[in-house]
């Protein structure tokens, strides 16, 4: 019964918002050269691959700029990587506490 009830709201979920995924869709064409979609091999369960797909919100080469993006960034302003790293790592830090005290 599970089976079929995760079956059905998935089938609804996925009717519902077809229509927005297609505005998303034709948005990122009219804004931007290249493909509406962006994949990326993660690591799964078990050390498995798998291929996952989602909408492309970024320019279509900033995955082989971003090193060098950041290098440049650093190379002008070292105390904004310093800077953003502390507040990543400060973030994180509040993470992990808030998720302790619950």
């Amino acid at each position: 019964m599970k089976r079929f009830f995760d079956l059905l709201f998935s089938f609804i979920g996925l009717v519902v918002f077809l229509p927005v995924w297609l505005v998303v869709a034709l948005l990122i064409v009219v804004d931007s050269r290249g493909g509406v979609f962006y994949s990326q091999l993660r690591v799964g369960k078990d050390n498995r691959d798998f291929r996952l797909y989602k909408f492309r919100t970024m320019r279509t080469d900033s995955d082989s700029k971003g090193s060098s993006l950041l290098a440049r960034a650093t190379a002008v302003s070292p105390a904004w990587a310093i800077g953003y790293a502390s507040s990543r790592l400060m973030s994180f830090r509040s993470s992990s506490t808030s998720s302790r005290a619950t």
